[in-house]
């Protein structure tokens, strides 16, 4: 790969409306480093050229698709750190995903997903084992319900690994119809 200041390192992901984001950060475990940018994943890009990137800003635009209703439901941690909000698979995400999938494998050469992803909003990187609040909201039955959210958007993001954990600065937002 190229030297650094010569690659960006960029994802694709959905936005949680500051209300919401909230109310998920409140629930943060103690021993987690809290996202400042809850989202939702719907592609890690990682290191790509400048020119990779400006063919991938430009290629994401020809996406056209519907906006769509996110229900967030339900809180999990992954085996290897993160905190999250459970998030239904209507069809409009599950196409947007796969869209956005394609775009990737077509301009930069990612590899496309494996079939069928688990979408979910990042809350927080959780460090060492979990304290037995945040095992006891996992297991909650039935699951918290945060409500539901429009979606208007997607938008690319580069991130910058930082001692204080990842800064992302947007670099563009596109609408959805």
């Amino acid at each position: 790969m190229a030297e650094k200041s010569r690659v960006r390192r960029l994802f694709v992901a959905l936005i949680a409306p500051k209300e919401l984001a909230l109310k998920l950060a409140a629930l943060a475990p103690a021993n987690s480093r809290p996202e400042k940018l809850i989202h939702l994943t719907l592609k890690f890009i990682g290191e790509v050229s400048l020119d990779q990137a400006a063919r991938l800003t430009a290629a994401l635009a020809t996406v056209k698709a519907p906006a769509f209703t996110l229900k967030v439901q339900g809180l999990g941690l992954f085996a290897h750190g993160p905190f999250w909000a459970g998030v239904d698979s209507p069809p409009e995400l599950i196409s947007l995903i796969k869209a956005v999938d394609l775009i990737a494998q077509e301009v930069i050469g990612l590899k496309l997903e494996r079939w069928p992803p688990k979408p979910h909003l990042t809350i927080a990187r959780v460090k060492g084992n979990p304290d037995p609040r945040t095992i006891a909201l996992t297991q909650k039955e039935p699951p918290s319900d945060f409500g539901s959210f429009w979606v208007r958007s997607f938008s690319l993001w580069e991130s910058f690994l930082e001692p204080s954990g990842a800064r992302r600065v947007l670099v563009q937002e596109y609408p959805l119809i």
